[in-house]
């Protein structure tokens, strides 16, 4: 399934037990030739490889909501 760009991600690591087990990131595609999802850490400041990833489309960042959209629209004004 296809997700879409910039969506904000959560990868699995393993860095020890007192250590949060979920980095987040940014989903920035797959990777070619391996099996595995790019994804941008802001934290490393680097992009990295995982295979284990949950992604958060409903919490798009910079994405406009209905109510929004609705005064760009609204030519009647």
């Amino acid at each position: 399934m296809m997700k879409v760009s910039g969506c904000p991600t959560y990868s699995h690591v393993s860095e020890g037990k007192l250590e949060p087990f979920a980095k987040k990131g940014f989903f920035m595609g797959y990777g070619d030739g391996v099996k595995g999802i790019q994804v941008w850490s802001p934290s490393k400041r680097k992009i990295i490889l995982s295979r284990d990833i949950i992604f958060d489309e409903l919490s798009m960042p910079h994405s406009k909501s209905d109510e929004d959209l609705g005064k760009v629209m609204d030519v009647t004004k």
